[in-house]
């Protein structure tokens, strides 16, 4: 008899009890059935305080999921996901690159050094596969020996080579030869091949002629080079009085700026505009008046003269003025004495300061060295 939840019922008789109930007992302890709704209170389910079921829904909060009371997702989020690797960093290996090294052959090595393409005068032979075989062919009394152990070829010429047949049947001295059978001359110096050869001025005293290309340098003559660097309107100076023309065959020159320094064109400092070809400026100078430094003289001298003369004086408090007593009642010790009042009035005065000076220029040029200098004009 199996497990049956309708028993036993509750109109059957109290006889039958005792047997279905043992039979009950039994299919739950030996069949292992359990139909209970809750354990201690709890309910199935995958959130906190459930019983954790495995249904597809992560759990959340219950401790059956969760390691050391922390959840899967701390170990590995869902949203986790491994790089591929590259040559900088570490990473998961892609099916294109696992690909690639499944079509590595067992034992391959790197790449070794070597020729694709070989030139042959104009004619260039190239590699058409990966292991192209280069085949060297052996041509009319020529022998080509392969030597596979050493990796080694070895050509060798015997008999007369086809289109150099003159070479076994020289004219003139060509087979024993220790010098040219006809001299040539180099720098105007005859050459036989016999001997060194001394050219005057270049290992030898003496001149040599450089009219020709033996003066070029970089492919030009130094009259070249120097018209090159020295274009119409350029200034040169030297200690020598020579015309420039006259020293490099050059252009047409002229003297320039005779007895005066040069200046920059263009606005200087002080708001002064200096334009190329204009002149200025003194050798010497004499002051103006409005040049003058401000400056005084001291001045002495004497007033004029205006001869011998008198001060007329009269008397007060009984005195006239001849200094006879003028009357009583007054002591004699007891006078004052006035002069004339001549009123307000002038002296004139005059001088001559001294004379300093000798109304000459002054010299007005820096410190200078002479030289010559040249302009070009054409």
């Amino acid at each position: 008899m199996a497990y049956d939840s309708t028993k036993p019922a509750d109109d059957e008789y109290l006889s039958a009890f005792p047997a279905e109930a043992r039979e009950q007992l039994r299919a739950i302890i030996e069949d292992q059935i359990v139909n209970a709704l809750k354990l201690q209170g709890l309910v199935p389910g995958n959130s906190s305080g459930q019983l954790p079921v495995s249904n597809g829904n992560v759990n959340a909060n219950l401790n059956a999921d969760q390691v050391d009371g922390r959840d899967a997702s701390y170990f590995s989020p869902s949203t986790h996901v491994h790089s591929d690797a590259t040559q900088n960093a570490d990473g998961f290996m892609s099916k294109a690159d696992k690909t690639k090294l499944d079509g590595v052959a067992t034992g391959a090595e790197v790449n070794q050094y070597a020729f694709s393409n070989v030139a042959v005068g104009s004619i260039t032979i190239q590699a058409d596969g990966k292991q192209d075989t280069l085949t060297i062919a052996q041509g009319a009394n020529i022998t080509i020996t392969a030597d596979a152990t050493n990796d080694k070829l070895t050509v060798a010429v015997s008999g007369t080579v086809p289109n150099a047949t003159n070479a076994a049947t020289c004219t003139g001295n060509a087979a024993t030869a220790t010098k040219w059978q006809t001299a040539r001359k180099i720098g105007g110096v005859s050459v036989d091949g016999s001997a060194d050869v001394d050219l005057p001025g270049v290992n030898t005293a003496g001149t040599q002629d450089t009219s020709g290309s033996a003066t070029k340098h970089g492919g030009y003559t130094v009259a070249q080079l120097f018209d090159y660097f020295h274009p119409v309107g350029c200034i040169y100076e030297s200690t020598s009085s020579t015309n420039p023309a006259d020293i490099w065959g050059v252009g047409t020159w002229e003297s320039y700026g005779v007895g005066r320094v040069l200046v920059g064109a263009g606005t200087a400092d002080s708001g002064t505009t200096y334009t190329v070809g204009g002149t200025g400026g003194e050798e010497s100078h004499k002051l103006t008046t409005d040049e003058l430094a401000a400056h005084s003289h001291t001045f002495s001298g004497n007033t004029s003269s205006n001869g011998s003369h008198n001060h007329g004086v009269y008397t007060v408090k009984g005195w006239d003025n001849l200094g006879y007593f003028a009357g009583s009642g007054y002591s004699s010790n007891n006078q004052t004495l006035y002069t004339n009042n001549a009123g307000d009035h002038l002296h004139s005065f005059s001088g001559t300061t001294g004379n300093v000076g000798n109304n000459k220029t002054h010299e007005n040029r820096m410190p200078y060295q002479v030289i010559y200098r040249w302009r070009r004009t054409a």
